[in-house]
């Protein structure tokens, strides 16, 4: 089967924009014959990586090379803007492919947002649109944890969801895929209503590892040390909606009623100001890490070295990071909620219903002073959260998905698809 995977990041050296369309390319490839068409931004990474093994696929790169504003969130805007930009020029190139070799189907790898149409869909052959995210509702009544900036941001993407919701060119996407892969349920309602149909819409996560790196990071995950202190681990970038203001409520609640805890946040964003000065007037900031983002074994000695992962974001798309501190043995405590509130089960750590901040704070402090208190009851935790991410998000459970989604896209809506 001639595929053409359309990628907006997917460089193997990059953070986590780009592993999405990395691991669809990389579990995919030698199972079909693929062509890949990315931005001028994955050229470095992927050239690296084909003078070290072969890529087994053709690459096309469009634009140019872009310079990431030093401010996360503006960075990010940027990224969508990009995105939005790359997206205009993909179909002109996939109709010249096509019409050199044409493809059996295509398959459009979002940077997990729904609000990116794509035109690929016009080709006439079947079209995959996803895994996408981005579907999860900002709760209001959280707002007064987050600072002014945030505060602005998570407006400005409530406006942004009505209108792109009214776009013609995102319902006509959604309503043209042979199928729409969703990251959580949140984003698969929306796909629904944007498709005016569940027929062809499924829940499908982009997260998946390799045996090596369940390996790599399964190291310790059922021996944790069980001495104080309390070792609490988050990560991913630091914005409001990242839920760390509920955390550190939380904290200095459970050490008022005696947990020695030191949290450790494995990330940054424009948060961090704000964060500090909280922990501060929460009289915990002796017991708080900031600093830069962990990578390499700095990042798996402070996963093997903690006993919880603590961020119950306010929404979340995926949660890469949760799946690998589960790995690692790690106890999770998320909010229930998007894209961890469907991988943390009763069995394999907590889930914290979204609500009011002062419900949700009380909440995760009781399950902190419940699991400082009882090792045994971590280690059962955290050995079921490994062995659950190491079966459920494994490569070929995630290949295996995926061929049958092509499969089917094929055999039933072949026929449907109209040509531009």
């Amino acid at each position: 089967m001639r595929v053409l995977i359309v990628a907006f990041a997917c460089d193997p050296r990059a953070g986590s924009e780009s592993f999405i369309g990395w691991n669809a390319i990389q579990a995919l490839r030698g199972r079909f014959d693929l062509e890949v068409v990315t931005s001028e931004n994955s050229r470095l990474g992927l050239e690296k990586e084909a003078a070290e093994r072969p890529l087994g696929f053709r690459v096309h790169y469009l634009g140019t090379k872009t310079k990431w504003h030093p401010n996360r969130m503006l960075a990010r805007l940027q990224s969508w803007l990009q995105a939005f930009d790359f997206s205009r020029q993909v179909f002109a190139k996939a109709r010249q492919i096509h019409s050199e070799r044409p493809f059996d189907l295509t398959h459009h790898v979002t940077i997990t947002t729904w609000r990116v149409p794509s035109l690929l869909w016009r080709l006439g052959v079947p079209f995959i649109w996803g895994p996408i995210g981005g579907g999860e509702p900002f709760p209001w009544e959280c707002r007064s944890l987050l600072s002014p900036q945030a505060q602005i941001f998570e407006a400005v993407r409530e406006i942004s969801n009505i209108a792109n919701q009214a776009s013609p060119r995102v319902r006509a996407t959604a309503r043209n895929a042979a199928f729409c892969l969703a990251t959580n349920k949140e984003t698969m309602k929306l796909l629904i209503a944007l498709r005016g149909q569940k027929n062809g819409v499924e829940v499908m996560s982009p997260a998946m590892f390799w045996p090596e790196q369940m390996q790599r990071l399964q190291v310790g995950a059922f021996s944790k040390p069980i001495t104080k202190p309390l070792r609490i681990f988050a990560g991913g970038t630091l914005q409001g909606s990242k839920g760390v203001a509920v955390a550190l409520k939380a904290l200095a609640i459970a050490k008022k009623q005696g947990v020695d805890f030191l949290y450790r946040l494995g990330g940054y964003g424009q948060e961090v100001g704000h964060l500090r000065n909280l922990a501060m007037e929460l009289g915990i900031e002796d017991r708080v890490i900031f600093g830069d983002s962990l990578s390499g074994d700095d990042y798996l000695n402070e996963l093997r070295k903690s006993h919880l992962y603590l961020l119950p974001s306010l929404r979340e798309n995926i949660g890469l990071t949760l799946l690998e501190a589960m790995l690692a043995g790690c106890v999770p405590i998320v909010a229930k909620g998007g894209g961890p509130g469907s991988i943390v089960g009763e069995n394999r750590g907590f889930a914290i219903p979204v609500g009011k901040p002062e419900k949700m704070t009380a909440e995760i402090a009781e399950v902190i002073c419940l699991l400082a208190r009882d090792p045994g009851l971590r280690e059962k935790l955290g050995g079921e959260a490994s062995r659950f991410v190491a079966t459920e998000y494994s490569a070929k459970n995630y290949q295996d998905r995926m061929a049958e989604i092509y499969r089917k896209a094929l055999a039933g809506t072949a026929n449907e698809m109209r040509p531009a």
